[in-house]
This record gives structure tokens, sequence and C-alpha cells, in this order.
């Protein structure tokens, strides 16, 4: 149980992670991704790793028809947010490189790893849960702007 839902944070970090990193490369693109269908195509399209997927394939995972998932991916892809491939009969999708950054966000990983056990360690040792709390989020928010500046340059 415990496993699942630290799988479940850890995916929706990555998603979050990849989220913010579309709006920052293409604001435009985020206003389009941003909501329903859509976005549910594009959390499936990085919950499998931003690999080929095809209609059907994306279809069945969020639990939508293949003539609506169809459309969207077609106003995606005419936005610019997907790339196209064809594989005979085939038609596969994925995100552009361009819109979103490839690499897994590790330092963001990272810093949620050490504020955890930063926070444990406090609470544990001290037993001042308030405190670990507040301590753990201020060196998150240090981590986090850290790491901002090191993208930017």
């Amino acid at each position: 149980m415990l496993l699942v839902e630290l799988k479940r944070t850890i995916l929706r970090l990555y998603v979050d992670y990849c989220f913010s990193s579309i709006k920052r490369r293409d604001p435009r693109a985020f206003e389009i991704v941003r909501r329903g269908v859509k976005r549910k195509i594009t959390m499936c399209l990085l919950r499998n790793g931003n690999d080929w997927m095809s209609i059907s394939e994306i279809a069945r995972e969020i639990g939508v028809s293949k003539a609506t998932v169809q459309d969207h991916l077609e106003v995606m892809l005419r936005e610019g947010i997907l790339e196209d491939m064809r594989i005979m009969n085939r038609r596969l999708f994925k995100i552009r490189e361009e819109v979103f950054s490839p690499f897994p966000p590790l330092s963001e990983l990272a810093l949620a790893l050490l504020s955890a056990s930063f926070l444990v360690l406090y609470v544990v040792f001290r037993k001042e849960i308030l405190l670990g709390v507040f301590l753990g989020m201020v060196f998150s928010i240090i981590l986090i702007r850290f790491f901002d500046k090191l993208e930017a340059a």
C-alpha cells in the first residue's frame, strides 16, 4: 500500500514537472493542454515515457472514444505540440521535445526526498512536528529556487 502511494506521488511529481516545463517553454501550448481531454492525452503520453503511441492505445488508456482522441490529437498536432509518424496504416504520436524537457526531474525528486528526510529526522529527534514541517517547507523552497537558477543558467 505504501509502495503504491509512493509510486503515485513520484508519478504526480513527474507529471507536474513536465507540465511546468511545458508552461515555461511554450505558454501557448500550456494553455491548450492544461484542461480536459488534451490534458488526459498529455498525461497519458508522459506516463508512458513520451514514447510513440497510437490513437487506439491512447483512447484505451484514458477511456475516451477513438474519434474524440483523434480530433484532439489533430488540434494538438496543428498547434505544434505533438509530432506524428506513420508506420504502415498506423499513425503514432508523441509530444515534441521542443515543447517539454525530456529529462526526468532528478533535481525535484532529490529535493522531495531530502526535504522529507529532513522533516522526519527533525520530528524524530526533536518531537516538534510543526517546526519540522515548517523547516522542511523552507528547505524545499530554498532548493527549488537553487535548481531554478541552475536550470536558467
